[in-house]
């Protein structure tokens, strides 16, 4: 099965890790997918609390081999995805 989430493929490996991203966010914070998008303040539109942002550390950690990261320097979804996606 081939999936195409993008023009290349370094740019659909980044569109789906983008989609997985969303979809921990959705579950880790209790709500819908399409409730969110690139500009969804992590703290102030979902309020993240601290052990929502631990599992998310966690989750992302687990989905993406061992990544560590802070949530500080990432406010919204949109700069989370794109933190991974540049150090993936």
């Amino acid at each position: 099965m081939c999936i195409k989430a993008g023009v290349d493929e370094l740019d659909s490996v980044c569109n789906l890790a983008g989609m997985a991203v969303a979809a921990l966010v959705c579950d880790v914070c209790s709500v819908e997918f399409d409730a969110i998008t690139p500009d969804t303040h992590l703290i102030r539109d979902l309020g993240m609390n601290e052990g929502q942002s631990a599992a998310l550390v966690a989750g992302i950690a687990d989905l993406f081999d061992g990544l560590q990261l802070k949530l500080s320097p990432v406010p919204t979804v949109g700069a989370l995805a794109a933190y991974l996606q540049k150090n993936l």
